[in-house]
């Protein structure tokens, strides 16, 4: 009479395997049958065969057992080891026995190994029956049943390939020992295993590269940038005291060469020859390389390495060659100033003295508009080159132009550079000082002259023409006696404006040699945010110029119908019947310029009752 399987051990002790092994279980008196056969009553007993049966080929699962249980129980191979826990007489003593409901494998395996209760044939046979029936699956905590009885668990080697296995990142980056192996298979996903896994990124391997070194050499900026972001050193050195920046510009990979240089990487490194990128770049023949180390604010090209040679000196190519005669060409210390090249501008004023000059004599040397060093960072807008000539070297704050007169704040102002300008408003000492340097003003010019003289002084509309070109058209001249804040106000730099007002007290009634306020100027150019910043600071919007025109008359005269509402809204319909010193109303030189917008945007909706004629 049958009987029911038994019950399995927890699905969590074994893992699946691929052979499926299936057992019968027949009656009570331990007897199993397939097929007509006989199961035998003892493992490994003198007389183990009846019949043709092999009972080894029954607990390897050899044999063609019905697969019913084991199709029940979710497991394969499992009836392969109910067999081999069949004879009773090995497996005594509580909790030993595989039928039973609160049975443990590794409770188990842990007494059968660790204790006395068995001799040493009943260990063998258990264990010979086991390896066929148990012997392929693993239990959960890293050992298989044949190792547990040799007392062993699985091998390093065999542990690490079963984690690479359920590991997928492992199994892709497994093999890879360091970072110089991580950058060389491109993958930004490789650096980010080595660096999770505590490898040390800068590295040097036995052919003196760091990973840097590598994707400078293949050009991953990908990789390049990665590596950096992660903390690898961009000035790490290699073999003969290669940086990855010497690398790039021998390699002619510029965008990975920029990535390096704006890490931090030293344009000017040497290495144990004294040659910096700039001679690989130019003895590789590398134009690109060459341009782009000479963008660089540091770049000096005078460098001699350890031959008494410089980059144009060991340049392979005609063209390397001309792009270092032109910049030397135009490296003065003006326009390095107005590039910003701080790093190169220190280092002429400090190595003056080389050139029998004084670092006093540099500062204040002017170029052919009589434009100091001050005038040109200024202009640019360099407020790192600006501070430190003003407040490090003792630039003169207060130079003039030999142009128009204009000072480096003036510059600074009608550029809209409102950080150049806080420099001047934080050194200026005594609150006194800081408003005069507001208050000064450009000097004439001669042009002025010729602008004049270009019409007849009794034709009004020719002053109105004039009075365009000069304060309304396009910049093409400094009115002379500006102001900083004129200046600002022209070019349409409401901060500028409102810094210079706000905070280094310019005045903002200020006139020029024409009569023109800031606000003359913002409207005749049509800077609605400039007027407006004006207007809330309180400048008077019924100011009137040299020639008797308000505001209004120059916004009305270039046609800006926003500056006009803008105004009309602060002043009122009072504006609108200004005359100017030759009796003109805004709407008359509106109608002169032909600008039909602007007039109708001054005539009133109905006639004045104050008894002016618009005629």
């Amino acid at each position: 009479m049958s009987r029911p399987p038994p019950a399995y051990p927890p699905r969590s002790r074994l893992s699946k395997v691929s052979t499926p092994l299936t057992v019968d279980w027949d009656d009570d008196d331990g007897a199993s049958t397939q097929g007509g056969g006989h199961y035998v009553d003892s493992v490994y007993s003198d007389t183990h065969h009846h019949g043709d049966d092999d009972p080894l080929e029954r607990l390897s699962g050899g044999s063609d057992y019905d697969s019913v249980f084991s199709g029940d129980s979710g497991y394969t191979g499992l009836s392969g080891v109910s067999g081999a826990f069949h004879n009773r007489a090995v497996f005594t003593g509580p909790g030993l026995d595989p039928t039973d409901p609160d049975y443990d494998p590794n409770e188990h395996l842990r007494r059968l190994t660790e204790g006395d209760t068995v001799d040493d044939a009943d260990r063998f046979s258990l264990a010979r029956g086991l390896s066929l029936g148990l012997g392929s699956l693993a239990l959960d905590d890293g050992y298989d049943a044949i190792s547990t009885f040799e007392g062993t668990s699985r091998s390093e080697v065999s542990r690490r390939s079963t984690s690479r296995r359920r590991d997928p990142e492992r199994k892709r980056y497994g093999n890879i020992e360091n970072a110089t192996n991580a950058a060389e298979t491109g993958d930004a996903g490789a650096i980010d295993y080595v660096h999770r896994h505590g490898m040390d990124l800068n590295a040097v391997d036995e052919d003196g590269r760091a990973a840097l070194h590598v994707a400078a050499e293949r050009g991953d900026c990908i990789v390049a940038e990665r590596l950096i972001e992660l903390g690898a050193d961009p000035c790490i050195e290699g073999n003969l005291g290669l940086t990855p920046a010497h690398v790039a510009a021998y390699c002619g990979h510029t965008d990975v060469l920029d990535a390096v240089l704006d890490a931090g990487g030293s344009t000017n490194a040497r290495d144990r020859d004294g040659s910096t990128p700039l001679h690989w770049a130019c003895g590789a023949g590398k134009i690109r390389s060459v341009r782009c180390l000479l963008r660089r604010d540091d770049v000096n090209t005078g460098v001699v390495n350890g031959k008494g040679l410089t980059a144009r000196d060991v340049s392979e190519r005609e063209s390397c060659t001309a792009a270092i005669i032109e910049y030397d060409a135009t490296a003065t210390v003006h326009n390095l100033a107005a590039d910003g090249k701080l790093p190169i501008v220190k280092r002429l004023l400090d190595d003056a003295w080389k050139s029998n000059k004084t670092t006093e004599e540099v500062l204040e040397s002017v170029d052919a508009a009589g434009e100091t060093m001050l005038h040109h960072a200024c202009r640019n807008g360099r407020v790192n080159t600006v501070e430190s000539l003003y407040v490090e070297y003792g630039a003169n704050p207060d130079a003039r132009s030999g142009v128009d007169g204009a000072t480096p704040l003036h510059l600074a102002a009608a550029g809209g550079h409102v950080e150049c300008v806080r420099v001047y408003a934080l050194n200026a000492g005594f609150p006194r000082r800081l408003q005069q340097r507001t208050l000064m003003r450009t000097t004439s010019v001669d042009r002025r002259r010729a602008d004049e003289d270009e019409f007849d002084e009794d034709d009004d509309k020719a002053r109105w023409l004039r009075r365009i070109k000069r304060v309304g058209a396009g910049g093409e001249a400094v009115v002379s006696g500006s102001a900083p804040v004129h200046m600002a106000a022209q070019n349409g730099h409401a901060a500028a404006v409102e810094f210079l007002i706000d905070q280094m007290h310019a005045d903002r009634e200020a006139k020029d040699d024409e009569g023109s306020t800031p606000l003359h100027i913002a409207v005749a150019r049509g800077h609605e945010d400039v007027v407006e910043c004006l207007l809330r600071r309180a400048a008077k919007f019924d100011a009137v110029d040299g020639h008797g025109c308000q505001p209004l008359h120059l916004a009305a005269e270039r046609n800006h119908t926003a500056v006009i509402k803008i105004l009309l809204e602060k002043g009122g319909e009072a504006l609108i019947v200004a005359r100017n010193r030759y009796g003109h109303l805004p709407v008359h030189l509106a109608a002169a310029m032909g600008h039909f917008e602007a007039v109708t945007t001054l005539l009133p909706d109905e006639p004045a009752n104050s008894g002016d004629d618009v005629s």
